[in-house]
């Protein structure tokens, strides 16, 4: 279990109330990594919200069955990845997640997340807020490095 002090460290976890961390602090879990450990594999089933609280995190995706590309690094406490697990039953994992160097994350099971956020709806509301938002500012970059790699005139506006 991860105390509500460390819980009210991280953004995500801003806009509750001391009591509503405290409901949440007993599904909350701290799990240590060493570089070259995967957090899990592109394609698998996704479970669990984690949530870095120090340490680096290489968010890898498959170019073809021989090379992968870096699509994020996380390097800042409080960043979210496996977001996934968010979905239910369909979350799988765009990606690969991957320790670079001694990493801390806090690991939430995303059922039992949910099942804290519908008995308590406003927590539950600032959460999905906050995951909102997260999602939104990933997409922008995602359309940002498509731009730039457009070449004009290879795609058609019309």
């Amino acid at each position: 279990m991860v105390s509500t002090e460390i819980l009210a460290e991280i953004p995500f976890f801003s806009d509750l109330t001391p009591e509503e961390r405290e409901f949440l602090a007993p599904i909350a879990n701290e799990v240590t990594a060493k570089p070259g450990e995967l957090f899990f594999e592109e394609g698998s089933a996704s479970h669990n919200l984690r949530i870095l609280r120090s340490g680096f995190v290489s968010l890898r995706q498959k170019v073809d069955e021989e090379h992968d590309a870096q699509m994020l690094a996380l390097s800042s406490p409080g960043d979210l990845f496996g977001i996934s697990a968010l979905l239910g039953d369909k979350g799988i994992h765009p990606y690969s997640a991957i320790c670079v160097e001694d990493t801390d994350v806090i690991v939430i099971d995303a059922k039992e997340l949910f099942q804290r956020m519908e008995s308590n709806p406003t927590a539950g509301y600032h959460l999905l807020r906050k995951l909102v938002a997260i999602v939104g500012e990933r997409l922008a970059g995602a359309r940002e490095q498509i731009r730039t790699r457009i070449v004009p005139g290879l795609i058609s506006h019309g």
